[in-house]
């Protein structure tokens, strides 16, 4: 499945959340090591430009956001990639900064929120994944992506997807038992250093989820990622398709 020489596609960013060392919460084992493992897969595998944000604060990570949607352009590709801790309340999943507390909801950032901010950036081609507990809010009630399709590769550049994949459902996910990674993280790094053709988040989904949900089972956990397509954020198809070098 060769990319056309005649296909011109932009840049591809990704923008790398971990945090680990919480000022009111509970700190977490892998996150920083995660971003960073996986941040250089993409890097010297994929040529994506990678911008990570250690241990920051809403504000930090709203802004952030900000100045990405004002650099992107239409024929370019992004990844946000969090990994740290999630909170459910009423329904809504919430990221939890740096600076959360978890019986103030002031510094929480929504599901809602990050949908939202991915509707106006211009980019064709957007994947969110979520590494945290309840992170599955974000497709609560989003049809589940469509079965992997054959099409070639111009088909997945020049059509508007925004997709999102979640370590787990709507509980608890495990933080660590892939070694020095959480098991959701082991087996993305593992698939994405190993890939060596084009391929869309449909076929890395479903390359790591049983892996993820057996190991966790491992651990008397069972854990089962999720991916869906976001058509409230501007999906029109297919998916977000990583290119190695």
């Amino acid at each position: 499945n060769k990319i056309p020489s005649k296909i011109s596609f932009g840049k591809y960013y990704a923008l790398m959340i971990g945090i680990s060392d919480y000022d009111n919460l509970s700190k977490l084992k892998t996150p920083l090591n995660d971003i960073q493992i996986l941040g250089n897969v993409l890097k010297e595998n994929y040529n994506f430009e990678i911008k990570k944000m250690i241990n920051p604060t809403r504000k930090q990570i709203t802004s952030k956001l900000s100045r990405v949607e004002k650099k992107l352009l239409k024929n370019d590709s992004l990844l946000i990639y969090y990994a740290g801790h999630g909170v459910e309340k009423d329904g809504y999943g919430y990221w939890l900064p740096k600076n959360a507390e978890i019986d103030d909801d002031s510094e929480w950032l929504s599901n809602d929120y990050v949908t939202k901010k991915i509707k106006s950036i211009k980019a064709n081609n957007i994947l969110v994944i979520a590494d945290s507990c309840y992170s599955g809010t974000l497709t609560r009630g989003i049809a589940s992506s469509d079965e992997q399709k054959k099409l070639p590769i111009n088909s997945y550049l020049e059509t508007k997807s925004r997709m999102v994949m979640s370590s787990g459902g709507v509980k608890p996910v495990i933080d660590g038992g892939g070694g020095d990674h959480s098991i959701f993280a082991r087996m993305l790094i593992n698939k994405l250093k190993s890939n060596t053709k084009p391929i869309i988040s449909a076929e890395l989904y479903s390359s790591i989820t049983k892996k993820v949900t057996q190991a966790s089972i491992n651990y008397n956990y069972e854990q089962i990622p999720n991916l869906a397509s976001l058509p409230q954020s501007g999906h029109e198809a297919p998916d977000f398709v990583f290119i190695p070098k």
